[in-house]
């Protein structure tokens, strides 16, 4: 994977908070992030996942709309403030359907978690045209509690 060149260029944001995190990380199961669609890049639907050891590990899965696509993309673990704490920075990459592209270990500290609200851990993925551009920049946020309870 080479490096993009293109973090100036109009992308499209995916902010997902996931509360209740601390639970998650003490479990041996990867968690996917609701579908999110990039109408502008050939109308595709992705997912973010997060894998347990202790949340530092994140990849990135086209769901459907095409069966092969270059892209720019940079994956991220952000604070709610929306500062980067931890970044892959941008790079290219062919996705094929139902494939996973990472997991990509993020050197990341306890900064993940926020003490005051569940101990939340948001991520961010950011995606961009390897050709062209995107018509204007564009974001969506998700947030979710998830419950852990009785997961073995």
């Amino acid at each position: 994977m080479a490096s993009a060149d293109g973090l100036k260029r109009k992308c499209f944001t995916f902010i997902w908070k996931l509360k209740n995190a601390r639970y998650f990380c003490e479990k041996e199961v990867c968690i996917k992030s609701p579908v999110f669609f990039v109408e502008g890049i050939e109308k595709t639907k992705w997912k973010l996942r997060l894998f347990p050891i202790r949340t530092k590990y994140i990849g990135l899965i086209l769901v459907e709309g095409v069966n092969k696509i270059h892209i720019n993309f940079e994956l991220a673990f952000i604070a709610l403030d929306g500062t980067v704490l931890a970044s892959t920075n941008a790079m290219t990459g062919t996705f094929y359907e139902n494939q996973n592209l990472g997991p990509y270990y993020l050197e990341a500290t306890e900064d993940l978690f926020d003490a005051k609200r569940s101990a939340c851990v948001a991520s961010q993925c950011r995606v961009w045209k390897s050709v062209g551009e995107l018509s204007e920049d564009l974001q969506c946020i998700g947030v979710e509690k998830r419950s852990f309870v009785g997961m073995s």
